[in-house]
């Protein structure tokens, strides 16, 4: 899909999935509600629950992965992962992880939620585990 038309497409997937949900279980409100940190949230269709920086994101290659200017600028932007989102760090290979340390990188994407949590591929093979369950409750409270 074309990046011009993404936003377009997700609206009309949006709508598309609200009416088949509202026609398979007309109390269903597409929301639910979690409590994470002795705090409580939404979580609403369309919500992101999953982020990855992983090797296919290109970790792997320094000069083609993100700038780390922007990976520097999330912490001191004040940007953190929500309540209800699974992150994980999951390069290439440790050595990787070796030039993240050494730029100084890896404690800036761990303050913003992104941990180690192993190498290669991870979540669009479905490694990257299950949600934590109250945000699984959540969600299937929403259908």
């Amino acid at each position: 899909m074309p990046l011009r038309t993404a936003k377009d497409t997700y609206r009309k997937t949006h709508v598309k999935m609200a009416e088949e949900r509202a026609q398979k279980n007309p109390g269903a409100t597409g929301k639910g509600t979690a409590t994470a940190g002795g705090k409580s949230f939404e979580v609403a269709d369309g919500a992101v629950l999953i982020a990855a920086i992983t090797s296919c994101t290109n970790t792997s290659n320094p000069p083609c992965s993100w700038p780390p200017g922007c990976w520097r600028a999330m912490p001191q932007a004040g940007l953190t992962a929500k309540p209800w989102v699974k992150t994980s760090l999951a390069p290439g290979s440790r050595v990787v992880t070796d030039y993240l340390k050494a730029a100084n990188l890896l404690g800036d994407l761990e303050s913003v939620g992104f941990y180690l949590v192993g190498y290669g591929c991870t979540t669009c093979i479905g490694n990257s585990g299950p949600l934590r369950p109250e945000i699984s409750d959540a969600v299937k409270a929403a259908t």
